[in-house]
């Protein structure tokens, strides 16, 4: 099981393949905030295995109408 791959650990095609033997991710998880570069989204895209399943949950620092957002807030 590989667990995850940090963005600082190279190529994010190239680490996947090896680790999961050419087969690709089951699951990708895109938990970059806004502003990131698309690339970065496209590269996990790209990495999945065929079924595999994407979750996209961008992260905010805050609220623009209630900053900072607290748990709990609506």
């Amino acid at each position: 099981m590989l667990g995850y791959v940090a963005l600082d650990d190279g190529s994010l095609d190239d680490r996947v393949r090896e680790e999961t033997g050419g087969y690709g991710a089951d699951i990708y998880v895109d938990a970059l905030g806004p502003g990131a570069p698309h690339e970065t989204f496209l590269a996990g895209m790209r990495v999945m295995a065929r079924g595999g399943i994407a979750v996209h949950c961008s992260i905010s620092l805050g609220c623009p109408a209630h900053p900072p957002c607290r748990a709990g807030h609506p």
